[in-house]
């Protein structure tokens, strides 16, 4: 039962992976907006502060350090970025394959975000019907060991 969660899990970032990416690609910007006004800081010739190993020189170290932090914070984020789609792209194939109704009803719940009181209204199924048809593309898909490659 432990897989099936993992799987739902999984279905959930798949859903949700537009969203998630658009709010990482925004963050990104922001960080690299962040480096070169940081940059600029660095550039800017520090008026009447002494020069060498005084004040100067560690104002420019933590220019230097934050710059770092932001770049790989920028690296990170768009490595997840390109797991999230990976994992979309994966989900998409599986789901090319299922047959209408299941199809209908993942899409409903994990995309569209819908609770289990709309979904049997939508496709005209009861809401037992429809957990039946749910749990065993669940369970298929966690049996056929189809995750195991998708990490996140």
């Amino acid at each position: 039962m432990r897989e099936n969660n993992k799987v739902k899990h999984i279905l959930g970032v798949w859903g949700s992976a537009e969203k998630i990416c658009r709010e990482k690609s925004e963050r990104v910007i922001e960080l690299k907006k962040l480096c070169v006004e940081t940059g600029d800081i660095q550039s800017i010739k520090l008026n009447g502060l002494p020069s060498g190993k005084g004040v100067s020189s560690h104002i420019e170290n933590s220019v230097i350090k934050t710059i770092d932090i932001y770049e790989k914070t920028i690296f990170r984020l768009e490595e997840e970025i390109k797991v999230i789609f990976n994992i979309k792209a994966q989900i998409d194939s599986l789901i090319a394959f299922l047959g209408q109704e299941e199809r209908k009803i993942i899409t409903l719940r994990y995309r569209d975000g819908l609770s289990w009181d709309y979904i049997p209204e939508i496709i005209h199924k009861s809401r037992m019907q429809c957990f039946r048809i749910h749990n065993k593309v669940i369970s298929q898909w966690n049996n056929e060991n189809l995750f195991k490659t998708i990490e996140k």
